[in-house]
């Protein structure tokens, strides 16, 4: 991955850890919206608590806008081949967000100047939009970064498996090679850049563990550790060979081949993985998508019948609470089909974009 990837990624990191902040700033929002209800003034802690608010706000936004602008440029890079899919959802998502981020600012600047005023109706109200608009900007927010991450782990998965496949040929290289000065040489050079790829292996492994869902991989380990083994037993033979010394050269023959076999097998796995994985994702997706199109239609019909009770000119207040508590229900399962939508679209970007507008 490219030094300018490596600081994208690092900022991804950064606007992540910033959102482990704003649960914090949503109680807090909510504990004043709950009190403005109750009173008939904005009292001067939470004056000055909705400062210290719309500063924290003001600070995650620039982070996020931080991260959107790096986003773009890597993305807009001329050298940059969109060899995977997700590309052009990546550059919406952007949009996106950062039209949401504008929107907030100003949602934030009316408040802060409502917040002087008498007028406790409007603020309310104000506040009232604001909360429920940052539910939905998080949530905009924690798509962005799970699909800006899926789409960098993918691509780092596709630089490995590229890098597997060079140093495979370079190591056929240095089976062919006659020259033992030489031989040695490239075969040291393989192992050092074989023990780098190891450590991005690694790397890549735990950012993929991260993940809402990880991607399905190869068993990385043990097939890294043969290889390891195979290149070690290889410069070992090559460490000890001479000019005069054939038997040590020919010992290192065989590890040898064994590695460029192991690391070309290796690619293969990882370009079959993802075939694979991201059809058995897709299938996964297309199931979970009836099962919430068929729960969607049963509340449908559910919320049409009780519409209906309520509208009865046969209304009794025990059938009123009855109603109530039934009403009650169909939220609660309405959220739960709301939170599968968003799972899935999580690793989807082609039906995000739907669900935030919905």
């Amino acid at each position: 991955m490219s030094q300018q990837a490596k600081e994208q990624y690092e900022s991804l990191l950064n606007v992540e850890q910033s959102q482990s902040n704003s649960k914090d700033i949503e109680k807090e929002l909510e504990h004043i919206l709950k009190k403005q209800r109750q009173q008939n003034k904005l009292e001067l802690n939470d004056r000055r608590m909705l400062k210290e608010i719309i500063e924290k706000q003001a600070q995650q936004d620039q982070l996020i806008r931080e991260f959107n602008q790096r986003t773009t440029q890597l993305l807009k890079k001329p050298d940059s081949r969109p060899i995977l899919s997700g590309q052009k959802e990546l550059f919406e998502r952007v949009r996106e967000l950062d039209k949401k981020l504008d929107d907030d600012q100003k949602a934030l600047d009316d408040l802060k100047s409502l917040a002087d005023k008498i007028n406790k109706e409007d603020f309310v109200k104000k506040l009232n939009s604001i909360v429920n608009q940052r539910r939905l900007k998080q949530r905009s927010v924690q798509q962005m970064l799970e699909l800006t991450k899926r789409y960098y782990i993918k691509q780092k998965i596709q630089q490995i498996k590229n890098q597997l496949q060079e140093l495979s040929s370079k190591q056929q290289e240095a089976y062919d090679t006659a020259d033992l000065h030489e031989a040695r040489e490239k075969q040291n050079e393989i192992n050092r850049k074989f023990n780098d790829l190891r450590n991005e292996i690694e790397s890549m492994l735990e950012a993929n563990s991260s993940l809402s869902k990880p991607i399905e991989l190869p068993d990385f380990s043990d097939n890294s550790e043969s290889i390891k083994e195979d290149l070690e037993q290889a410069a070992k033979a090559l460490s000890k060979t001479n000019n005069n010394n054939e038997k040590s050269s020919s010992e290192a023959k065989e590890p040898q081949r064994k590695a460029y076999q192991k690391m070309q097998n290796m690619a293969d796995q990882i370009s079959q993985g993802l075939s694979i994985g991201a059809g058995k994702f897709i299938q996964e997706d297309i199931e979970m998508l009836r099962q919430i199109l068929d729960n969607l239609i049963l509340f449908s019909f559910e919320q049409e019948s009780l519409i209906k009770s309520f509208n009865s000119n046969q209304h009794t207040s025990i059938k009123r609470s009855t109603n109530l508590v039934r009403q009650k229900t169909l939220r609660t399962h309405f959220e739960h089909i709301d939170d599968s939508l968003f799972v899935i679209s999580l690793r989807q970007p082609s039906i995000s974009q739907d669900m935030l507008l919905d």
